[in-house]
């Protein structure tokens, strides 16, 4: 026996129960963001590993304007990423680290969007706008600095 062969399994082999997460969406789709956050989260109580719940997670944050919790969210659906969710919680993620202004982080999330994504020309647009963002911060720092040392001057 090998040590790889006694390790317990990480993978839930408990049947999954999907009704949860319909709800999720149902809950979602008529903008009942509470309830379907409490419905993706009671469905990650049974499947943990549930890359889907965890971007609709996620996305229930975003659209309930809890970037910080959206980012958390986007970072577990990764862990557990499959083709099918790969570029959306790419785009999550990157979208609310722009919000929350970590426009370096968000740049990196965008570049790995792939090419075929629908939304691959959006992440392209926000890489420029994090540019933009990125320069006018730098001015407005150097121009912070600038008056403050003028201040200890007088």
């Amino acid at each position: 026996m090998n040590a790889e062969s006694s390790a317990p399994s990480l993978v839930n082999t408990a049947p999954v129960d999907h009704s949860l997460y319909g709800k999720g969406i149902v809950f979602f789709e008529t903008n009942d963001f509470r309830s379907a956050i409490s419905a993706f989260k009671e469905a990650l109580v049974y499947w943990p590993e549930d890359s889907q719940a965890w971007l609709a997670l996620g996305d229930c944050y975003d659209a309930d304007k809890k970037p910080r919790r959206a980012i958390k969210c986007y970072r577990q659906a990764l862990k557990f990423e499959t083709a099918e969710t790969r570029d959306n919680a790419l785009y999550g993620l990157g979208v609310n680290l722009f919000d929350q202004r970590e426009f370096d982080e968000a740049v990196i999330c965008f570049q790995k969007i792939s090419e075929a994504a629908d939304f691959h020309d959006l992440a392209q647009n926000n890489i420029q706008s994090a540019g933009n963002w990125l320069k006018t911060d730098s001015l407005q720092t150097k121009q912070t600095l600038k008056a403050e040392r003028l201040e200890r001057l007088h």
